[in-house]
């Protein structure tokens, strides 16, 4: 009876062992994130995943106008479907600011430390990694200053 559980348990290991990924990953000629010769140049991710800290900023050109990279979003990827936070100011992570997106005066501005806005709208912050992409808007609010009755429209004056 023992060695028809010894052998059982033998093969149900095997079994384990096979069909679970390899600790060092794959070393194959084609492996993802090689370059053709088994070793690979950097780590291979699933996707990208940007969250912000932040999406309302206001046109004054301060401190509220201003995206962040470090400050204003959060970076993460994904290796084997575990999460890893990823440093927003990584040499190989590329985050763009598209003003105007989809119109014919679409602007991109690369970012490397911070970027200040200084018109009203709409814009799309674009992160980009290892080939993988993902984006998320922003709101940039204008700075409304004295907002009275609504009374002196076009200089009209009511009697």
């Amino acid at each position: 009876m023992n060695r028809l559980f010894a052998g059982l348990f033998i093969i149900f290991l095997a079994i384990c062992v096979s069909c679970c990924s390899q600790p060092v990953g794959d070393l194959s000629p084609n492996a993802k994130g090689g370059n053709g010769n088994g070793n690979g140049t950097g780590v291979y991710y699933d996707f990208l995943m940007l969250r912000p800290n932040r999406i309302l900023y206001d046109a004054d050109g301060g401190a509220d106008g201003r995206f962040d990279r470090q400050a204003d979003l959060r970076v993460f990827v994904a290796d084997n479907g575990e999460y890893r936070s990823l440093d927003p100011v990584d040499r190989f992570l590329t985050i763009e600011v598209i003003e105007n997106p989809g119109m014919t005066s679409e602007n991109i501005t690369v970012v490397n430390t911070h970027h200040v806005f200084s018109l009203p709208g709409r814009y799309v912050i674009r992160g980009t990694y290892n080939g993988y992409s993902d984006e998320y808007s922003v709101e940039v609010r204008g700075s409304f200053i004295n907002p009275g009755d609504g009374s002196d429209f076009v200089d009209m004056i009511w009697l």
